[in-house]
């Protein structure tokens, strides 16, 4: 008796259904979850150092936005306080990681991985065919998520910022997701 207790108050636990025909259902969704888990796992296992590739290859975004602002500013005549401040430099990385790390990850999750997978299928993955990809996603993301950031702003980077941070995500990604592991890697 405690046994039958114990195992259907386990169940209610897991929110498990009652009736005959929901726990078919039930079980079905489990197993197509677990195939969907089997095949994540076999893409992120499929293109070597594609985890590290995940984790690096979106922090190049603001760090390419950051070095064409400071080129754009030092090119264009800007010669204040912050212009030659390796603080304010600084200062500068960190805030545009800050804010525009959750743009790059979210591209590279959704559009360049995808993209890469895709392409990898077809056997046409390359540096140029991702760093495409990455600069029209770039392009199209970035001043919407500035808009998003704040709708009545008016944002000065330098010209193609989204586009060159893309291309250079996408760059990252695939250097780091089809380079072959070094012996040094590997030990």
């Amino acid at each position: 008796m405690n046994r039958m207790k114990s195992a259907a108050t386990s169940a209610d636990r897991l929110s498990l259904p009652h009736r005959p025909g929901q726990v078919r259902a039930h079980r079905s969704s489990l197993l197509l979850r677990s195939a969907e888990l089997q095949v994540a796992s076999r893409i992120l296992s499929a293109m070597p150092r594609l985890r590290l590739a995940l984790l690096v290859a979106p922090l190049l975004a603001p760090l390419t936005v950051v070095a064409g602002a400071a080129t754009h500013s030092l090119s264009s005549g800007f010669r204040g306080v912050a212009a030659g401040s390796i603080a304010a430099i600084v200062l500068l990385t960190v805030v545009m990681i800050v804010y525009g790390a959750p743009l790059a990850y979210g591209g590279t999750i959704c559009v360049l991985w995808p993209a890469a997978v895709l392409l990898r299928e077809v056997d046409a993955l390359s540096w140029w065919a991702l760093s495409l990809i990455g600069a029209t996603g770039g392009g199209i993301l970035f001043p919407l998520y500035l808009h998003l950031l704040a709708p009545r702003a008016t944002w000065s980077f330098f010209p193609g910022a989204g586009f060159a941070a893309g291309a250079v995500t996408g760059w990252g990604f695939w250097f780091i997701a089809t380079r072959q592991a070094s012996a040094a890697d590997e030990a």
